[in-house]
């Protein structure tokens, strides 16, 4: 789009991302790296922490969907220690199974996120895949939500103009895979908002909801 980075979320403090949210920036400098990050303000610079900046927009807005890159960094970790769902975006291939495999493993073993809220979506970047979504499965030991086909032109068009493909071709075979996993999703959180809802007009859930565990 050939539009300069203003800054990144993770590597702003709360009152920062209050004022770019509502258009008025009082940052002077930007250092977005990807693991510790600093802004400079008009008077001094201040050490940043990721979570701060995520929990703020979690207050902010009722979906917070981060798009995380490769890697371990701080602000990967803490979007993915405070997320509901983490969506792996997999592909039909050897490469893609190792990748994923790796992923569940650091996860599971050494964030050992709460609930494992680990969900798989296939993604077909080529016309040829390697791997069936059956074979997929069986080799994650996990169920694919979804599977999002080839795109092939109705993509590469979409991302030329800089433009959301469920934006510029809404009927498109990838646009209804995209669109209805969101919608799974979103049938998810509502269910998972009802059961905490029961869960807390209970004497039992008000009591672990205060306390963070169960009464004895």
């Amino acid at each position: 789009m050939r539009l300069p980075v203003r800054a990144a979320i993770a590597c702003l403090p709360d009152d920062t991302v209050v004022a770019l949210l509502s258009d008025q920036d009082p940052v002077v400098g930007v250092d977005p790296l990807h693991g510790r990050c600093s802004v400079q303000t008009r008077n001094t610079q201040l050490p940043v922490p990721g979570p701060a900046a995520l929990e703020l927009l979690r207050r902010m807005f009722a979906h917070v969907i981060v798009d995380i890159g490769p890697g371990f960094s701080e602000p990967n970790l803490a979007a993915l220690e405070s997320a509901h769902n983490v969506l792996i975006v997999c592909t039909a291939d050897r490469a893609g199974v190792r990748a994923v495999t790796e992923c569940q493993r650091i996860c599971r073993e050494l964030l050992r996120l709460p609930g494992d809220p680990l969900q798989y979506l296939l993604n077909h970047p080529s016309p040829y895949p390697s791997l069936s979504a059956e074979q997929l499965e069986h080799a994650l030991n996990a169920r694919l939500i979804g599977s999002v086909p080839y795109g092939g032109e109705t993509v590469a068009r979409a991302a030329l103009e800089g433009l959301p493909v469920v934006s510029r071709s809404p009927h498109s075979a990838v646009s209804r895979a995209i669109i209805g996993v969101a919608e799974r999703m979103q049938a998810q959180l509502s269910e998972a908002l009802q059961l905490a809802t029961r869960r807390a007009s209970t004497p039992q859930g008000a009591y672990a909801e205060l306390t963070g565990a169960a009464p004895v």
